[in-house]
């Protein structure tokens, strides 16, 4: 466990984050609170994972309430073009967005001669995912989502790294 390396870790997302969803939706992420977390299960209504391995390994999981997600979509889908209420359209674009998050990760820590390979994101909507402790350390990036000046809602990022 190398704590200055997950303070880089927590610093690089709390970067990249705000950045992605301002150039490619003009959505103002306002980190509220970040730090380490102890909670035991991640349960949202909407709950998009993305696995991450090589020289660091762990779980990015993009998290938020019903309210939020229907408020979020149309800003988001005005750049893919995609009907919304379709089914399975909101959780796709999520995904690519986990998908393209995760790649700005692992691009910037490979300046670093870090190797990160990312794999396919999954969903898991209103189920409970358990943390074990005994494998992962746990983060938690917590940001308000505004548009112009209007709030939109709360988006949660967590992070789960190897011990």
């Amino acid at each position: 466990m190398d704590p200055l390396l997950d303070e880089k870790i927590i610093i690089t997302f709390s970067q990249i984050i705000p950045e992605y969803f301002y150039e490619t939706y003009q959505l103002i992420f306002k980190r509220e609170a970040f730090g380490p977390s102890l909670n035991e299960g991640i349960c949202y209504e909407f709950v998009s994972s993305i696995d991450f391995s090589g020289d660091i390994s762990g779980k990015l999981f993009l998290c938020m309430d019903g309210a939020t997600k229907l408020k979020i979509l149309p800003y988001l889908s005005k750049n893919h073009h995609i009907d919304t209420y379709q089914k399975g359209m909101a959780n796709s674009i999520l995904m690519e967005i986990m998908n393209q998050i995760a790649s700005m990760f692992s691009e910037e820590f490979s300046y670093a001669k870090i190797s990160i390979k990312i794999h396919p994101p999954e969903i898991f909507n209103n189920t409970l995912y358990k943390v074990n402790f005994e494998i992962y350390r746990q983060y938690m990036l917590i940001f308000n989502v505004f548009y112009e000046s209007n709030l939109i809602g709360r988006v949660y990022f967590i992070i789960l790294l190897e011990k």
